[in-house]
């Protein structure tokens, strides 16, 4: 089973970095098993790693940066996996999680925007299931040795080298 989260190193490409992570969370609306449901990144890289996850969103699936390009995108499988979709967002917004990026849909088409938050206020409860769409947490750390509380979230690295 794939690692659900990556660390993005201190070291690491963030624009690479960005560019893999954004393919592999939002190739088929992340509907895939591959695609991972957070991104932990060291604090001090945040904004800017956060701007290229945006950046290279904007460039692979949205015209006009804001239209999804549905020749690159596809919609959520079912009505019920839409709303579980959408229960996640709103969890995460009324848990105090701050979306940067996303957050629209279209319910009757199944259309779910890739979406981005941050500043997650408790990742463990925000990130106890599977989310299986395009919905991406940005975690951060502070130091390498942090990262032996977050072991429960199953992740692996991702340097953007």
């Amino acid at each position: 089973m794939p690692a659900k989260g990556k660390i993005i190193t201190s070291d690491g490409d963030l624009e690479k970095a960005a560019g893999i992570i954004v393919r592999e969370k939002f190739l088929h609306a992340g509907q895939h098993c591959a695609a991972p449901d957070y991104v932990l990144v060291q604090e001090k890289q945040k904004n800017a790693f956060v701007a290229q996850l945006m950046l290279k969103t904007r460039d692979l699936y949205l015209e006009n940066s804001y239209e999804l390009n549905m020749d690159r995108y596809c919609r959520i499988k079912n009505d019920v996996h839409f709303e579980r979709l959408r229960q996640i967002l709103n969890n995460a917004v009324r848990q105090g999680a701050a979306m940067v990026m996303g957050g629209t849909f279209n319910a009757p088409e199944r259309i779910f925007h890739p979406t981005i938050f941050t500043d997650v206020p408790d990742e463990r409860e925000i990130l106890k299931e599977e989310i299986f769409g395009p919905i991406l947490f940005v975690l951060t750390y502070q130091h390498m040795d942090e990262l032996v509380h977050h072991s429960d979230l199953n992740a692996d690295l991702t340097t953007g080298r």
